[in-house]
């Protein structure tokens, strides 16, 4: 599918992408440039009660205090 990019560098994601990728107007978007490719990737913004929940269940589970604190450092960063 080739799509053109309009002025103001913006694209329009075809319909049929929107539908499969199950994303709508207002999604936010990563995007990243893998091997000389624009990659687009949708992502989900982490709650404060979701990290909160996370937490929670890191601390029911065998895990190191690094590998704690390197999880909740990267869900703090969403």
């Amino acid at each position: 599918m080739i799509i053109e990019i309009k002025s103001k560098s913006q694209i329009t994601i075809p319909k049929e992408i929107m539908q499969e990728l199950n994303i709508d107007k207002g999604t936010n978007l990563e995007c990243k440039v893998i091997n000389g490719e624009i990659v687009l990737t949708p992502i989900k913004f982490i709650g404060k009660t979701d990290i909160e929940e996370i937490k929670k269940k890191l601390n029911d589970i065998n895990i190191s205090e690094n590998e704690y604190n390197e999880i909740i450092g990267i869900l703090e960063r969403k």
